[in-house]
């Protein structure tokens, strides 16, 4: 077995295979491959965000905008920038989906390194985003470009076993290896992507168009999401919002969790997720740069589907930290919904459809009107 090690038909081939991979982690993180990759993408809205900006100018920027898919579908871009540029702002959409503590942060610190001439932030949020600790993922392929601001020392955002797996999530063949297998399947079909990519301008003045609602089937207790499984057909457009409710409400332990009305439990070590955000607030206004939280209306099912039942609490202790703050604010749009069918507001149990979108950005504009540079 030895005398085969020391053969080169070994270790040539081995020697030759991580040369390979050396060589090609190096023009990943140069970004040769970049202009190829597909732009409804993770790691493609990330770059093109990051061009989008480039161009637009740095240092023009005052305002922007973060959180996940929660704000950035949620709300208006474009409307926004332009009651900001009344007001003599430029305000610009650094929102990400699937965007979670570690990559905002990592946004946010890219940005006051990077813009000379920031003044605020806006983060949208709901009770939900600040009570769980995060899964890495695909958490590199969403802030890729402000990777390197990736504070996980300072914060400790992910749950313990996600440590372990820091040093391969890392890697640019990680969170490449996808998109250049898809490239290689069908390279003119991705070519089609890429010629139809939306402008710089229309890519910072987004706003989600989805019309969809979750009014076929009642979703008020936890028993109802269980029942709903077999009573929609989620295959159906107007009915794709309740993908995610069969995914999780035909789950046996959920089915188990609505025969015993058994809650989600308060998240362990909480202190942890609090400190975080208070540290994240605080680094922002201790450098005379306002915050603005923007925090969201939900969905009935998130209380029994995912939020564990102290969310509230961890939410308002963070506040109470926070609030001391002049250059703190907050949008309180919580109880936006009271009174509503909150089904015609939602496409799905995250995501505001028109009609929501249209009361958030109502609310949202309205404070920002009268806003003095």
């Amino acid at each position: 077995m030895l005398q085969f090690l020391k053969h080169k038909k070994f270790w040539v081939p081995c020697v030759t295979l991580l040369a390979l991979l050396i060589l090609t982690e190096v023009v990943l993180r140069l970004g040769w491959y970049n202009r190829w990759v597909k732009p409804e993408s993770h790691l493609g809205n990330a770059l093109t965000r990051l061009h989008a900006l480039e161009a637009y100018g740095l240092n023009k920027i005052d305002w922007i905008t973060v959180g996940s898919s929660r704000i950035d579908w949620g709300i208006d871009h474009g409307a926004l920038a332009k009651i900001q540029k009344k007001n003599g702002l430029d305000h610009v959409r650094l929102s990400f989906g699937s965007a979670n503590f570690m990559t905002m942060q990592a946004t946010i610190d890219w940005s006051l390194e990077h813009m000379n001439s920031l003044q605020g932030v806006m983060l949208g949020a709901n009770e939900n985003t600040f009570s769980h600790f995060n899964i890495i993922n695909n958490q590199f392929k969403v802030a890729w470009p402000f990777k390197n601001h990736m504070d996980l020392d300072k914060y400790k955002p992910l749950s313990k076993n996600q440590y372990n797996f820091l040093p391969y999530h890392r890697m640019a063949w990680v969170n490449y290896f996808d998109d250049i297998k898809a490239m290689l399947r069908n390279p003119a079909s991705r070519m089609e992507e890429l010629n139809q990519k939306d402008s710089f301008k229309k890519i910072l003045s987004f706003r989600k168009r989805n019309h969809r609602n979750l009014c076929a089937h009642p979703l008020k207790t936890i028993q109802d999401c269980v029942a709903s499984t077999k009573a929609v057909n989620f295959k159906k457009g107007k009915n794709r919002g309740f993908r995610v409710i069969n995914e999780t409400c035909s789950h046996p332990k959920t089915k188990q969790r609505a025969k015993t009305n058994h809650p989600i439990l308060p998240k362990d070590n909480y202190q942890q997720l609090i400190t975080n955000w208070v540290k994240l607030i605080n680094h922002i206004t201790e450098q005379d740069i306002q915050f603005t939280l923007v925090l969201l209306p939900e969905h009935e099912s998130l209380k029994y589907i995912y939020k564990p039942n102290n969310a509230s609490d961890i939410t308002e202790q963070i506040l109470a930290q926070v609030s001391h703050s002049p250059l703190f604010t907050l949008i309180d749009l919580r109880d936006l919904l009271d009174g509503m069918e909150n089904c015609e507001y939602f496409s799905d149990p995250h995501h505001l459809n028109n009609n929501g979108i249209s009361l958030v950005n109502e609310a949202v504009l309205k404070h920002f009107k009268n806003q003095k540079k």
